[in-house]
């Protein structure tokens, strides 16, 4: 003879699925809001200043070039400067952005969304591939001649 086994069931709360569902929903919403922030956190201050560079201002030695950042990329993405020339970095994007040499040689850190930043170029010849710290998809070249 065979044995049955009875299940006891129970009637489907819906407020406890909405509860689960409302949780699910909290718990994407803060990991999301977390890596924001987080991107948005890493900038570095100390390294940048908000104003509005016109591209064709002059550092003190007499010339300057202007890398912006737009639409997640630099542009131009390859730009020619002498040693020891001033570079005046526009973030246009609505994302924090950085410009740092593959060797090190320079980083803006964090540049906020809407600002501006400079920095010198190496004052040894060469080509320095940089990149966004951030959105290391973002890629440009700088030669300095």
């Amino acid at each position: 003879m065979k044995k049955s086994t009875k299940f006891k069931t129970f009637p489907s709360d819906k407020s406890t699925h909405t509860i689960n569902s409302s949780l699910w929903k909290i718990v994407f919403f803060a990991i999301a809001a977390f890596f924001l922030a987080n991107c948005s956190s890493t900038l570095s201050t100390s390294q940048t200043t908000t104003s509005n560079h016109p591209s064709n201002q002059s550092s003190p030695n007499g010339s300057s070039a202007t890398i912006t950042i737009k639409n997640y990329a630099y542009s131009p993405s390859s730009l020619s400067v002498s040693p020891g020339e001033t570079i005046i970095v526009q973030n246009n994007d609505q994302m924090a952005h950085t410009v740092t040499a593959k060797d090190q040689a320079f980083d803006t850190g964090g540049i906020p969304a809407g600002s501006s930043t400079s920095f010198k170029a190496p004052e040894k010849a060469g080509s320095y591939e940089y990149s966004c710290t951030f959105h290391t998809f973002m890629h440009g070249v700088l030669i300095v001649k």
